[in-house]
């Protein structure tokens, strides 16, 4: 029986799909565009940059900020971050069981190769 017939796992691996298509396609497309738009190569690095540290800029308290919130906030987004891997990881054995699992992380794997 093939994995894509149990709907669980269908929708799981269309999510990690679309997550990792999105961010690929935002690692291209937004760069690109900037470049159209100014015609500059500097402005569309400046933008690839502020998009990789707005989630750190974003997360940090408002008020002075200090190596210590720094450390503490990317402290806490690797956490969440392992987190996440660590309960998908734990959820995909119930999904399609143990006897299919290396079959299902191909799967995983699979959509990560094709976006």
């Amino acid at each position: 029986m093939s994995l894509f017939k149990n709907k669980n796992f269908t929708v799981m691996w269309v999510g990690q799909l679309a997550t990792i298509f999105g961010h690929r396609f935002s690692e291209i497309a937004i760069p690109l565009i900037v470049l159209q738009l100014t015609g500059s190569p500097w402005q569309a690095a400046l933008v690839v940059v502020c998009s990789q540290i707005a989630p750190l800029v974003l997360s940090l308290p408002v008020g002075t900020t200090n190596i210590w919130i720094i450390a503490g906030s990317l402290l806490i987004l690797g956490a969440t971050g392992l987190l996440f891997r660590v309960s998908f990881g734990a959820m995909v054995p119930g999904v399609v069981g143990r006897k299919r699992l290396v079959s299902a992380h191909s799967y995983f794997e699979g959509a990560d190769a094709l976006t």
